[in-house]
């Protein structure tokens, strides 16, 4: 399984972690408004930091405006590719508001709602990118099931159904479930709730629909609040807390699948090397490259590698929401020695509405791309991931576009 140039998307929540403030996850414009006027404190990092270059040319287009009609409302995830077409998922919207999973025809830039959620043991609010295996769709919502916790669901796209295939009870499993991704046809993911309250990593097996808890995170040193996917390389999996740690800053962790042991690789000091990372982890060139939301020299986050065997971390970045943006929320992506991404915050004084950013993963220079303006013609407040296809990405914005509540958008790099 390639796991260089993948994208996904990391979900958030607005809920408070061992006393840190996560952005909302998903819910309402008032969640939109605080997310785009926030300012997440932080403090010096100690790598070296590269200045911002200026804006290069290059190409953007709008290619769908969600929130109108029956349609779905501020998209929190990305994009995946299938036979000529995108699938997705919004939080918000759809025939009974709880949200929907979406096709996006290419060649004809249709966009088609294939199913709305409507709550109860169904679920609500999908909480994840999607995952194919076999033709099918898998996912999650955040809430709902017969837990209330949410569930993992799985979308047949020739009946158009997409029945809940496991849900959360909290207390033996886990709640709140963030992305998935498969490893040989097995469901793995992370909730941000565990049965401590800190979160968990399961594994789900499609056919049994028995999901096995391989690891409950303790707060502390162990780390707290999972909020990224994880990422698979060599036979482990690796992922981030967003809090915990000796530092209370997040953690960097790998996870052995078949025999649960986890490994804290790095743990961020929250007052030096960047904080509170909620997006998964890309792999390249044998290094391990996130996101911080908080932290770096001006408090705005962090882009760094981490050595997945000595744990040595280097802040490749320092965000100073002006013009460059501030809180990096989606899976970073990896393209001919280049790390792509956004932020969800900053780039255009009073607008902050987030950018597209690329840093260079050999030295740190860093190139703002766009700052989104929120308008009718652009979209604002990207919370997924990229995806690369053909030579362009693909992402969506929770905000701006026609309807005002998000979009489906492209650019060449």
């Amino acid at each position: 399984m390639s796991v260089a140039s993948a994208s996904r998307t990391d979900g958030i929540v607005a809920k408070s972690v061992n006393g840190v403030l996560a952005p909302p996850r998903r819910g309402g414009r008032a969640a939109l408004k605080l997310l785009m006027g926030a300012a997440v404190a932080g403090s010096a990092a100690s790598a070296p930091i590269a200045a911002t270059a200026a804006t290069p040319k290059f190409t953007f287009s709008v290619l769908h405006s969600f929130g109108l009609g029956e349609d779905g409302q501020e998209p929190n995830h990305g994009v995946v590719y299938r036979d000529g077409a995108f699938y997705g998922a919004a939080g918000q919207g759809g025939t009974y508001a709880q949200g929907i999973l979406y096709k996006f025809d290419i060649a004809t830039g249709t966009e088609t709602s294939l199913f709305s959620f409507k709550g109860g043991a169904g679920g609500s609010q999908p909480a994840s990118d999607l995952v194919f295996i076999r033709g099918n769709l898998y996912g999650t919502t955040y809430s709902g099931g017969t837990g209330g916790k949410g569930t993992i669901f799985k979308l047949n796209k020739k009946t158009g159904k997409a029945p809940a295939q496991y849900s959360f009870q909290l207390a033996q499993d886990g709640g709140s479930p963030n992305d998935v991704m498969s490893v040989n046809g097995t469901l793995y993911g992370t909730c941000q709730l565990g049965a401590g309250g800190f979160g968990s990593v399961f594994k789900f097996d499609r056919t049994t629909r028995q999901l096995t808890v391989l690891h409950t995170f303790a707060g502390g040193n162990d780390g707290a609040g999972p909020h990224g996917n994880l990422v698979y390389v060599n036979g482990l999996l690796y992922g981030t807390t967003q809090a915990g740690g000796a530092g209370n800053g997040g953690t960097v962790y790998s996870l052995d699948p078949a025999t649960g042991t986890e490994t804290i690789i790095h743990t961020f000091s929250a007052t030096g090397d960047g904080a509170h990372p909620q997006a998964a982890l890309t792999y390249a060139n044998g290094l391990l490259y996130g996101t911080t939301t908080a932290g770096g020299t001006k408090g705005e986050g962090t882009v760094f590698s981490v050595d997945p065997t000595t744990g040595q971390e280097v802040v490749l970045h320092s965000f100073s929401l002006y013009p460059d943006g501030s809180v990096p929320i989606g899976m970073l992506s990896y393209l001919h020695g280049h790390l792509y991404g956004t932020t969800s915050n900053g780039g255009i004084d009073q607008v902050n509405n987030g950018t597209i950013f690329k840093v260079d993963a050999a030295t740190g220079a860093t190139t703002t791309l766009h700052k989104f303006t929120g308008s009718v013609n652009d979209g604002g407040v990207p919370l997924s991931s990229l995806y690369l296809y053909k030579g362009k990405f693909y992402g969506t914005t929770a905000a701006g576009g026609r309807g005002g509540l998000g979009t489906i958008y492209a650019f060449t790099p």
